[in-house]
């Protein structure tokens, strides 16, 4: 395991999204709250994303929005149940190549 240390945010964000690039991913999964959202300003992937957070009251999908407005996202269909919006994730799910989590 490498255990890397960075003095400020900003390297942080820098070491993430070059790691993340260097993966060339084409299905990401985007977790949502505030750590991953200044990754997710500077990431500009050709990739087809997946909000993975199922938060109903839409501050994740408002933020994924914010910082990737010309990302093509796919969104959990919250109109129903919990167990709904699985089901409707599932297969699309087991296609990803990358997942970040917050």
């Amino acid at each position: 395991m490498d255990l890397n240390k960075f003095d400020t945010k900003e390297e942080w964000v820098e070491a993430v999204v070059s790691y993340i690039r260097g993966l060339e991913p084409q299905v990401v999964g985007l977790a949502g709250g505030s750590t991953p959202q200044p990754v997710y300003e500077r990431l500009n992937l050709d990739a087809k994303y997946y909000s993975i957070d199922e938060r109903v009251d839409g501050s994740n999908a408002a933020m994924i929005n914010e910082a990737m407005p010309d990302a093509d996202v796919v969104f959990w269909d919250v109109s129903g149940t919990r167990e709904e919006a699985l089901e409707k994730m599932r297969s699309e799910l087991e296609d990803f190549d990358l997942l970040i989590l917050g």
